[in-house]
């Protein structure tokens, strides 16, 4: 967090210079800067999906920045990772493609079951076996024993993790996802909205760290994303 917070205060000058729908950052080398940036929100499950995008033809660049928060959140300034939060990048240059992923994932809770084969007791009755040459046959004839019979049942039951925490989860691997390329990946993301009547209207942010790059399908280094500053106006998407 100590490195996150580095980059605010770094970047909060060249965020005040900034004029709606300009966004700039550098990757190898390079410095991109557009003015036609937005922001959308998007309300779903009790969740909330803020994108920063955009598609700039001029200087031949698409980037979408992606983060997830509770309802509410999005209303506050926030300081996020992909060490504790949701967040994604997709960049396309002339250069090559970006990708940025949380290396762990919780997966979305949904109406998913599976079929899980327990054991039943039954008010039916079945004979013991009994075991071959026990007691032999001096003492008689042997008396009977019976017990309950068992039956196999087929069940629809959620998964065990529907009802974990985010720490239980992450501790036992159960409903995580695990995004073993995004290992090496980071990404730092900060938000300062401006709300008006409930809603917020624009943010100004900044976000910095690294991602897989390639500049072909075959293979993918780890790159850094620097100097990443942007003042968005936000529409809200029901």
């Amino acid at each position: 967090m100590r490195f996150t917070a580095a980059i605010f205060l770094l970047l909060s000058p060249a965020l005040a210079a900034l004029n709606l729908g300009e966004l700039q950052f550098v990757i190898g080398g390079k410095k991109y800067n557009t003015t036609h940036a937005q922001g959308i929100i998007t309300t779903k499950n009790g969740r909330v999906r803020i994108h920063i995008a955009v598609k700039d033809i001029d200087s031949r660049f698409m980037l979408v920045l992606t983060a997830d928060v509770a309802k509410g959140e999005e209303t506050k300034p926030l300081t996020l990772t992909t060490q504790d939060s949701a967040l994604g990048v997709t960049l396309r240059t002339m250069q090559g493609s970006m990708a940025v992923l949380p290396h762990q994932q919780l997966a979305q809770i949904n109406d998913l079951t599976y079929t899980e084969r327990v054991q039943v007791e039954t008010d039916q009755l079945e004979q013991v076996p009994e075991e071959h040459g026990r007691h032999g046959h001096s003492h008689g004839r042997l008396e009977k024993k019976f017990r309950k019979k068992i039956r196999s049942e087929y069940r629809k039951v959620r998964p065990r993790w529907h009802t974990m925490s985010a720490k239980e989860r992450l501790a036992t691997g159960e409903g995580v996802i695990e995004n073993g390329a995004f290992r090496d990946a980071f990404l730092s993301l900060q938000l300062i909205p401006v709300v008006s009547g409930g809603k917020v209207v624009s943010y100004d942010g900044s976000f910095a760290g690294s991602g897989r790059f390639s500049k072909s399908i075959s293979g993918a280094e780890i790159k850094p994303i620097q100097g990443g500053v942007f003042s968005v106006k936000v529409q809200s998407v029901p």
